[in-house]
């Protein structure tokens, strides 16, 4: 009897140790998919730093070509100084 008792109960761990096992395996495929997707957001995070560092270059390009053409009384088509952002 103390063998049919010691065998249900090793049938019991070894169930248990599959679950487990399973649970941990779940757990990490979903440790990866968030790693994955946190690195995809630093990624688009760092282009979208890069492409407001190129806009504001461009910018203050064209503030200062606004600049010269005020200086040399070139004139502006309204529509370019209507669509401007103001000098500060």
């Amino acid at each position: 009897m103390s063998e049919t008792l010691m065998d249900q109960d090793s049938t019991k761990l070894r169930a248990e140790v599959e679950r487990l096992a399973a649970e941990l395996q779940e757990a990490i495929q979903e440790n990866v998919q968030a790693a994955q997707y946190g690195l995809a957001v630093l990624e688009e995070n760092e282009e979208l730093k890069q492409r407001y560092g190129d806009l504001e270059g461009q910018l203050e390009v064209l503030r200062v070509e606004l600049a010269c053409m005020k200086e040399v009384r070139i004139p502006i088509p309204i529509y370019l100084l209507n669509n401007f952002p103001a000098l500060p």
